[in-house]
This record gives C-alpha cells, structure tokens and sequence, in this order.
C-alpha cells in the first residue's frame, strides 16, 4: 500500500526547507492566509493540523470548509485546539507554559471573561502571535454541522486538546442532524 504525504503552510522559508532537506519522499506546498488548497476534491484519506486552528482567528470555518472539501469520502480529519482544559492547565502552571500565559492572564483580567462566557475568543488577533480559544462543546455542536464528530481529547498534543473528524461515506449523505454524542478523552 502506498501513500502520499503532503505537508503545507503559510510561512514560505520553512516549506523550502523541507523541500531541500525532506523531499522526497515528502512533498510540501506553501499556501496563504486564503482557505484554498492546491488539491482536488476528495484527494486525501486523512488530514491533520496540529497547532494549525489555535492560531486561525477569522476564517477558521472557511478552512474547515476547505478541509471538508479535499477530504475524501470516509476520510477522516484530526485537529487541535484550545479549549477550556487548556486554559484551566496554563493557569494552573503559568510558569509551564511562559510563552503564552502571561499574554491570557492579561486578556482575561482586562476583558474579565470567565468559563462559559464565549464560545471563541482570540488573544492577539490578526498577528502572528494570535491564539484561539473556544468552548469545546460549541465547537462539536458547530463543526458537528460540517463533519461528523467522533471523539475529543484532551491534552492530545501537550496542552492542546484534538478533535477527530469524519466525512460522510458520500458527498450527498449529510451529516447526521443528531450525530452521538462524541467520547471525551484524556491522553
């Protein structure tokens, strides 16, 4: 069985690295901000952004929608995000995690937001030191529109929290309206 590994990003000097240094076997594409991906419909079996929808802080449904898009039938789609697990770990150990949680600490003093006031906020917005935070079970019940929710969990990539995703078995199949509830996990 073969496969074709795609990475892609935003941040041109990196793809050339790995390009120079990885491929192949590997292949990489640079992209920009825009949700479009050189790819057609259905071309991949499984996608994964690690540390990719922490950061995208106004088109994050456009990229989900691209995702969608070039994921084949029954693919299936592993992304992560902030949530509030991962609030709660940065304020217990903000020492841990120093590069980000000295800038929430401040967000939440000044804007005064606690557990169940939001469904998304964004720390940094528009720059490239932005970070994401949403409520995990707006989120499910909001992308559980686009793809099937299969499980959650937390702390799946250090204090980040993943979401397993599934595409109907056909692009005329929609997703299902009461879909089960999804497995909350902890790595």
């Amino acid at each position: 069985m073969q496969c074709e590994v795609w990475g892609v990003d935003i941040d041109g000097g990196c793809i050339k690295w790995c390009q120079q240094n990885l491929s192949p076997p590997f292949h990489f594409a640079t992209i920009t901000k825009d949700p479009h991906l050189p790819y057609e419909d259905g071309y991949f079996k499984f996608i994964y952004a690690l540390s990719v929808f922490t950061h995208i802080d106004d088109l994050a449904e456009a990229w989900l929608l691209e995702l969608r898009r070039v994921t084949a039938p029954g693919g299936r789609l592993y992304i992560t995000v902030h949530d509030e697990h991962t609030i709660d770990l940065i304020m217990k150990d903000p020492m841990k995690y120093w590069w980000i949680s000295e800038t929430l600490i401040s967000f939440k003093n000044k804007t005064k937001i606690s557990k169940g006031d939001y469904s998304m906020f964004s720390v940094n917005p528009g720059s490239h030191q932005c970070n994401v935070f949403y409520d995990i079970d707006f989120l499910c019940q909001h992308w559980g529109k686009m793809l099937n929710v299969l499980s959650v969990t937390s702390e799946a990539y250090g204090y980040q929290t993943a979401i397993l995703l599934e595409k109907s078995g056909s692009d005329d199949q929609k997703v299902h309206e009461h879909s089960p509830r999804p497995t909350y996990t902890r790595a």
